[in-house]
């Protein structure tokens, strides 16, 4: 963790649902002046919009009505597992989870790529003496800042904290188990101390979701009871800003990484979440890859060439012709992706030395494969890509086996779609064998003779002593 000042993000939800392909970065008009702002992101974990949207109805949210003026977006969650690590992730990067390695709390295969989060791109777009950062987050698991902690312990395909980046390169940083009542306090603390700088936060609520899964799942009375504890922390951010007199330059974001399953104490699929917020150029529902390019705009920041390019659009602007119509499509896919075939090497065989890994795949809306040898990610490209109709793939891959031990492996390839709300990879999985080499019979059967025969004359010579 670093230094400074200040700067407010709340975290936000999104509706419609993502592309696969363009992901360019339309630029802000010439010679347009955009006020810089401190930014909040707010993260209210695993609120299901229709349970969100009846107690608004019952008056049960106030200070959430009051600061958006009542304008609550849909937002959707459309390439990959609805839960918390894909969630955020895909808030704070804007990226789709084939970009970041954070497909669910299952499948990740890395943490995310350092600078792909806003609070790093904050640091360095303003400088690190012109804007302070924050991620103060009430939740361990799956929202680890350092490896060996959490889930990372756990992880089937890494150890690697996903958030692993953040500490070294932004000014407070913070996690662990806590409620609203434990961890709001920070979210204060960090307002007050950067009253007069320039500012982004993301701010982390993981009441609501903890209730939906130990304590009486959606429908309870203490999952509402943890939305109204989130909804009253919102209020005293709000009056901390009033009486820092901040609250006309900073924008709040407001969102959930995932809903929760009608009735249940899960979010298996839950992909419909809430988008609220003050910033009144917010004019559109969209997809949760669009969270991040909103709040880039709060900032003042898009239009500026992101590399990768960022996957989503501003809420604040119109989508690009074509991009909601293929976003329903994909939608519309409930087909889970069709298995690899892997060409090469065959089932069973014993490998040694190099080994030419070969698979093909294709599914109407492919949109990674990944390649592994027992568990471990061995690439995920670059691979030859043939989008003309039915999206294709053919996987070429070098493994290195000379150095391994003896024993099995398996090569498995997984094979994801873009509606991964939806749609759980197809798995294609062979076992291989590494043996110890055997001698030739040309070389096997003098050496056994030579063998015999010098044991035949030792044998001798201890009978004649």
């Amino acid at each position: 963790m670093r230094r400074k000042g200040v700067l407010i993000l709340v975290a936000l939800a999104l509706f419609s649902a993502v592309m696969f392909y363009p992901a360019m970065t339309p630029q802000i008009a010439k010679g347009e002046q955009i006020e810089r702002k401190n930014v909040i992101l707010i993260g209210w974990d695993g609120v299901q919009r229709n349970h969100l949207f009846e107690m608004i109805n019952r008056g049960l949210l106030g200070n959430l009505t009051s600061f958006s003026n009542n304008r609550i977006f849909n937002i959707t969650v459309m390439d990959h597992g609805t839960d918390t690590k894909a969630g955020w992730t895909q808030i704070l990067t804007g990226y789709k989870w084939w970009k970041t390695g954070v497909f669910n709390n299952v499948y990740w295969f890395h943490s995310i790529p350092q600078n792909y989060t806003i609070p790093e791109r904050v640091e360095s777009y303003f400088g690190v003496n012109q804007v302070n950062t924050g991620f103060i987050v009430g939740k361990l698991e799956h929202m680890e800042i350092q490896d060996g902690t959490g889930d990372t312990v756990n992880g089937r395909y890494t150890r690697e904290a996903i958030y692993k980046n953040l500490p070294s390169a932004i000014d407070v940083c913070t996690n662990g188990a806590q409620g609203a009542n434990m961890v709001g306090p920070s979210m204060l603390q960090f307002l007050e101390n950067n009253a007069n700088n320039h500012f982004f936060a993301f701010f982390q609520f993981s009441d609501p979701d903890t209730a939906g899964h130990f304590q009486g799942g959606e429908n309870s009375a203490q999952y509402e009871q943890a939305i109204v504890r989130c909804d009253n922390w919102l209020g005293q951010i709000l009056n901390k800003l009033n009486a820092i007199n901040i609250t006309q330059k900073t924008l709040i974001y407001l969102t959930a990484d995932h809903g929760f399953d009608e009735g249940g104490n899960n979010h298996l699929n839950a992909p419909y979440i809430f988008f609220a917020t003050n910033d009144m150029n917010v004019n559109r529902n969209g997809d949760q890859v669009d969270v991040a390019p909103t709040v880039y705009y709060g900032l003042g920041m898009w239009g500026e060439n992101f590399n990768p390019a960022l996957d989503g659009y501003p809420l604040q602007v119109t989508l690009p012709d074509g991009v909601e119509q293929e976003r329903q499509s994909i939608l519309a896919d409930t087909t889970k992706p069709s298995a690899a075939s892997i060409v090469s090497p065959t089932s069973g065989a014993y490998v040694a030395e190099n080994v030419s890994v070969t698979f093909n795949v294709s599914d109407q809306h492919l949109s990674a494969a990944l390649l592994l040898v027992s568990n471990t990610l061995k690439a995920e490209g670059p691979w030859i890509w043939n989008r003309s109709g039915t999206v294709k793939v053919d996987g070429s891959y070098t493994w290195n086996a000379t150095s391994i031990n003896e024993g099995s492996y398996t090569i498995t390839v997984l094979a994801f779609d873009e509606h991964g709300a939806n749609n759980s990879p197809s798995t294609t999985t062979i076992t291989v064998y590494k043996a110890i080499p055997e001698f030739p019979t040309s070389i096997m059967l003098p050496s056994l003779l030579v063998i015999t025969l010098l044991s035949a004359i030792l044998l001798k010579k201890r009978h004649k002593i």
